[in-house]
């Protein structure tokens, strides 16, 4: 169908020939229920990602046939997203990709992965429809991915074909025997880059209408490739997953955008222009790309967080998504409160008829302390008692002096004169 072309300086262990490929027809029966829904139809473009081959570089020839800019888009300085060529026996895979650690790059799996291109159809619930025609017989139909060495990556605005930048060490992506689901997938790099790399939206999925930045790489008028970008492109319709309960709007686990990306942006970002978190990665199409009714299906990474964790860590980078908690400090141990001393008791309140106030207005029997913090002023213990006992003896005390005084007086009187 396409001319074909080798590049033996990225080509790694032989992959089995795309006619091995188990056909749709092979599936297990879960995908046979699928027929029995209503099929949405997916009319899928030739040569998504793959570029015809023929030439020796696909600079000349191959990267600029049928690689096409984002339309109406402008050129692009974001240098997380880069391009992404993937070979095996039979050709080349030309494809974006964006970096979110320094050595993890995220793409869509169909890039990575032995794929058939040409038309389909999709059920709604993301399986090949097998009640419609596809040309070729499997188009549609995805492998196992590439060995991780065959991914090559190429940076800059405007790519280097001549020099490979680095090359894959390990894939994650998940299950999936056709581009109608989970058609998303990371590269673990053999190097990091000394690049910027993007937040990866893992925590929430996209709202209808949230405004977006679609970002990937095409061929200009000049037949060059170069990275472009086009913004301000609203959500138009959400899949089912488990953050979107809603069934029947788009294929499962996917959003939909309006004209923009084209073949050679498959793997491609799409930003929130709220967050600039990336969003998903450009799937495939239904239409005719340049269409004005064309939907381009893009792949949410949001439902796909247990992939995501597995990449992160092997490419060890897990705390960009996950951070690590910080330890948890012990309270430091509380002092005892200081214990306060008791209460100084209160004296006894006076006996009834005690002895009334003194001058400074405090009992004398109490032996309190004044009020204005002076001396302790006692009176004679007892009270009223203890004053008629001092009078009675002091009134003794006088008439026994008289009595003495009398007698002494008496004695002098009759004493005879010498």
């Amino acid at each position: 169908m396409h001319r074909r072309f080798r590049e033996l300086n990225l080509l790694g262990p032989t992959k089995r020939p795309l006619s091995e490929v188990p056909s749709a027809s092979q599936v297990p029966s879960a995908s046979q229920v699928s027929l029995k829904r209503t099929a949405l139809l997916l009319f899928c473009g030739t040569a998504l990602a793959c570029a015809p081959a023929g030439s020796e570089s696909p600079s000349e020839d191959a990267a600029t046939t049928k690689t096409q800019p984002v339309i109406g888009g402008t050129l692009s300085e974001r240098e997380a997203v880069l391009f992404v060529r993937s070979v095996d026996s039979l050709g080349n895979s030309l494809c974006s990709g964006t970096l979110v650690a320094p050595n993890l790059v995220l793409t869509a799996r169909h890039c990575v992965s032995a794929f058939t291109n040409g038309d389909f159809s999709c059920t709604i619930d993301g399986f090949i429809d097998l009640t419609r025609s596809r040309s070729p017989a499997n188009a549609g139909d995805m492998g196992l991915p590439y060995p991780p060495e065959n991914v090559g990556i190429h940076v800059g605005t405007v790519p280097d074909f001549t020099n490979v930048t680095t090359i894959g060490r390990a894939i994650f992506s998940p299950e999936s025997d056709t581009i109608c689901r989970n058609d998303i997938a990371f590269v673990v790099l053999e190097e990091e880059l000394s690049l910027d790399y993007e937040p990866l939206r893992l925590e929430e999925g996209v709202s209808l209408n949230e405004p977006t930045t679609v970002v990937g790489f095409g061929t200009n008028d000049n037949r060059r490739v170069e990275r472009t970008e086009r913004s301000g492109l609203p959500i138009s319709a959400i899949g089912l997953s488990d953050f979107y309960p809603v069934e029947g709007n788009a294929l499962p686990r996917t959003f939909v955008l309006g004209t923009s990306v084209c073949p050679g942006d498959s793997g491609g970002p799409a930003y929130s222009d709220e967050t600039d978190e990336v969003l998903g990665v450009f799937s495939f199409f239904r239409g005719d790309c340049q269409s004005s009714e064309a939907r381009n299906f893009f792949t949410q990474a949001a439902p796909f967080r247990t992939v995501a964790l597995q990449a992160f860590e092997a490419a060890g980078y897990l705390e960009l998504i996950e951070p690590e908690e910080p330890p948890v400090e012990e309270p430091p141990e509380e002092e005892p409160p200081e214990e306060e001393p008791p209460p100084e008791e209160e004296p006894p309140p006076p006996e009834a008829g005690g002895a009334p106030p003194d001058d400074n207005g405090d009992k004398s029997s109490g032996g309190k302390k004044p009020k204005d913090g002076c001396a302790y002023q006692g009176g004679a213990p007892g009270g009223q008692n203890a004053r008629w006992l001092f009078a009675l003896f002091s009134f003794l005390a006088l008439l026994t002096y008289r009595r003495r005084a009398s007698a002494c007086a008496s004695r002098t009187n009759s004493a005879p004169i010498l």
